[in-house]
């Protein structure tokens, strides 16, 4: 498959393991750390959330306390492990 040719675009929470990053570029899918994108520590809120609507990205997170309820329009799409 062409590299980004599946045109799915993750950004991984910070409590995913930042090897699922690796894992899924060397699939060719785009996939983002928090850690590496922002920062260890930034708020899910303030930084996660923005930065994934700007870049279109759909965020993968264990958390559903701060993710779980979230209106449609307040993300690109998420994703809930």
């Amino acid at each position: 498959m062409p590299p980004e040719m599946s045109g799915w675009r993750f950004l991984l929470d910070e409590n995913i393991d930042p090897k699922t990053a690796t894992y899924l570029s060397k699939e060719e899918i785009h996939a983002e750390h928090v850690r590496d994108a922002l920062r260890q520590g930034a708020d899910d809120e303030a930084d996660v959330l923005p930065y994934a609507r700007e870049h279109e990205l759909i965020v993968v997170t264990s958390d559903v306390k701060d993710f779980g309820g979230l209106p449609s329009d307040a993300h690109a799409g998420v994703v809930l492990l």
